[in-house]
């Protein structure tokens, strides 16, 4: 709902939760009274909450504002032993120059790969060379054709200005933003052709992989269970939905993400570039899966959203509180794209390294009271809007908190906005997100 990026209020009792200080040094997230019970009592176990913390399975009331209103009518969705919940610090490790060598020799079949970098003539002339040879290897017409695009698009490249860089070694470099890097390689996965790309801005770093002959000329759009094409058609994919989630697990763990499991798979909408010699088209299908991967410990897993896993997030710009463009600071996540042909599109957003569990048992928030905040945050926003909207579903599970370079995985309740599983372009909106240890709303950006 609120897209400011603002720092987040906490109550004392939030500060002595989540984002904590110990000591001079090194800065750590001190969650010694995560077990201290929201009315003062102390208890070594979660799970003894009182009788009054019961949460029940499906809500409803209306929010009158000044302008609009919104309606509650919803299902409360609980993880399996929801009082049982880690809190979980996390560290920001954005990839470096030696990441990129590791994640290559991980992902590529061996000395298959190279840089790919055409920013000046000389490295022009090399991709041609290498890329009129891999053409002869192609294995389907449409990775032919893209190379034979590709080649005559190096031929009649221009550059603006002369770039003296000396592109060989397997490094970020700089070839166009001073404050954002890239590096992209070209090699094989069983002997297809794929695009390796690693890179950052001033808040996010990004890993992408994606087929060589879908390369920048396919969008896999989220669309929704219900919408008029997956009612006509439904999903052309031969794979199903779980053996497209195995594969994307397969392909995480490959690559050592060890933490992260499947939080949500949607149905793709596909629009592909038609290499049509008499004409420019685009082919559209359902076909597919996005399988979205969060970090999972336990019972709770970091809960889909579209702000959570939002698309496109490199160089996306927001207005901070003082009304200046920045750009976002993204979540971590996992996105792998699974269509006919296996493996097409991954994403690896913002990776994190998990320092520690801090505490295996924290006191909730009775639901009531978090309830209570989530009323008061509706009622704003009716006060300012002449939107009459709805909240349909209710979830707890973990969010992110962010504050002075430490991060951290807490129990979370999230308010979605209205049913979107008719739309041809599916989201997810969280309306409201409030901590469910100490109440505090939490906004995205």
């Amino acid at each position: 709902m609120c897209k400011k990026k603002t720092p987040i209020a906490y109550s004392v009792l939030a500060l002595s939760l989540v984002l904590g200080l110990t000591g001079c040094g090194k800065k750590q997230v001190d969650y010694s009274d995560a077990t201290e019970g929201v009315h003062g009592d102390t208890t070594s176990d979660a799970s003894q909450l009182s009788e009054e913390d019961n949460i029940p399975e499906h809500i409803e009331y209306v929010i009158q504002g000044e302008l609009g209103d919104i309606t509650v009518y919803a299902d409360i969705k609980l993880p399996d032993a929801y009082r049982k919940c880690a809190v979980v610090e996390l560290e920001e490790t954005p990839f470096e120059d030696e990441d990129i060598k590791k994640y290559a020799d991980l992902i590529y079949d061996e000395g298959s790969y190279f840089l790919y970098m055409p920013y000046n003539d000389e490295e022009v002339a090399f991709l041609k060379d290498k890329l009129s040879n891999l053409s002869q290897f192609a294995t389907t017409d449409r990775e032919r054709t893209k190379f034979d695009e590709t080649i005559g698009w190096l031929e009649t490249a221009y550059f603006t200005e002369e770039d003296e860089t000396d592109y060989e070694e397997l490094k970020f470099y700089n070839p166009r933003v001073p404050k954002e890097g890239e590096c992209t390689l070209l090699g094989e996965i069983d002997g297809r052709c794929y695009i390796l790309r690693f890179m950052y801005d001033e808040n996010n770093s990004l890993m992408t992989l994606e087929r060589w002959e879908s390369y920048e000329d396919i969008f896999a759009q989220d669309t929704g269970q219900e919408s008029i094409d997956m009612r006509l058609e439904g999903n052309n994919c031969i794979y199903s939905q779980e053996e497209a989630e195995e594969l994307a697990i397969d392909f995480v763990r490959q690559i050592g993400f060890e933490d992260y499991d499947v939080v949500c798979t949607n149905n793709v909408y596909c629009t592909e570039y038609n290499y049509d010699p008499t004409h420019q088209s685009y082919d559209s299908r359902v076909e597919g899966y996005n399988v979205y991967l969060g970090r999972t410990y336990d019972n709770y897993s970091f809960t889909y959203s579209s702000s959570n896993y939002p698309r496109n997030i490199f160089n996306s710009l927001v207005l901070d509180e003082d009304g200046n463009a920045t750009t976002i600071d993204g979540y971590e996540y996992v996105r792998v794209y699974v269509d006919n042909q296996g493996l097409c599109q991954a994403e690896i957003v913002n990776p994190m390294l998990e320092t520690g569990n801090v505490t295996d048992d924290v006191a909730l928030m009775p639901f009531e009271k978090v309830d209570s905040v989530a009323q008061e945050v509706l009622k704003d926003y009716a006060d300012s809007s002449n939107n009459n909207l709805s909240v349909m579903e209710i979830e707890l599970g973990y969010g992110m908190i962010r504050q002075d370079g430490k991060v951290a995985l807490v129990p979370m309740w999230y308010y979605f906005q209205g049913d979107y599983s008719k739309e041809a372009a599916y989201s997810r909106l969280c309306f409201v997100k409030i901590n469910a240890l100490d109440g505090s709303p939490v906004y995205d950006y």
